[in-house]
């Protein structure tokens, strides 16, 4: 499980040991970490200034279980619109919890209630 900033090194460990992974749960995901900070500093060519751009929407090419997203319709920190583009770009099996009215910090308080589902989407999935 990863969330907000650490959904790019789940994606990375999920692309790396794809083999030993049963599912990856991602609160508040991004597709690249460029594209969350972009984002909030439109003006500045972060793409280029940034060192580390956990690509996650590339590591999960390597990982082919279960993906659980969980994204905010009023996230003010990861636009759920890059969680969509991670969400819809991943080809396995996928199941995606949209709370509309939940913020960055309102998503982990529905994480807890959500796990049973996603518990559920993995073991269906076997």
């Amino acid at each position: 499980m990863g969330e907000s900033l650490g959904t790019g090194p789940a994606s990375y460990l999920a692309g790396k040991y794809s083999a030993k992974l049963n599912g990856v749960f991602l609160v508040a995901p991004y597709n690249n970490l460029a594209a969350a900070a972009g984002a909030h500093l439109p003006l500045f060519p972060v793409k280029w200034m940034l060192k580390d751009r956990y690509p996650s929407d590339e590591w999960l090419k390597n990982y082919h279980a279960p993906l659980a997203v969980m994204l905010g319709g009023k996230d003010e920190i990861i636009p759920n619109e890059l969680g969509r583009r991670l969400f819809n770009g991943y080809g396995g099996p996928k199941k995606l919890w949209f709370e509309p009215e939940a913020t960055h910090g309102d998503l982990h308080a529905g994480a807890p209630a959500a796990a049973k589902e996603v518990l559920a989407f993995w073991n269906n999935r076997k």
